[in-house]
């Protein structure tokens, strides 16, 4: 069974001036979300990723930024493989946990 992932920008940090630039993204906070084909089960980790100072010349307004954009950004940035094998590894402890509460015997 093969998970799904979403990558999710949930915040974004800037510094109010960078030049003559105002509002410059330097980084990206994200959440990671593997699910289970069945959405069954699910798990969540957070990162943040640093994000290179822009060329003025190519320059986006924050209020034009895109989803897209952002998650481009992070995608460059961060090894989602890591972040697969940690979630999926999770999962499998929610599927088969390792351990169990037992009643005492007696």
């Amino acid at each position: 069974m093969a998970n799904t992932y979403k990558l999710n920008i949930t915040k974004l940090e800037v510094n109010k001036t960078e030049g003559d630039l105002t509002d410059v993204v330097f980084l990206a906070h994200f959440s990671y979300v593997a699910t289970t084909e069945d959405e069954q089960y699910s798990e969540t980790a957070l990162g943040m990723a640093s994000v290179a100072s822009p060329d003025p010349e190519n320059f986006t307004d924050f209020s034009e930024l895109t989803e897209e954009q952002v998650k481009g950004w992070v995608e460059s940035e961060v090894n989602f493989e890591k972040y697969r094998e940690h979630l999926d590894a999770r999962i499998q402890e929610k599927i088969n946990p390792p351990t169990e509460a037992k009643d005492v015997p007696w």
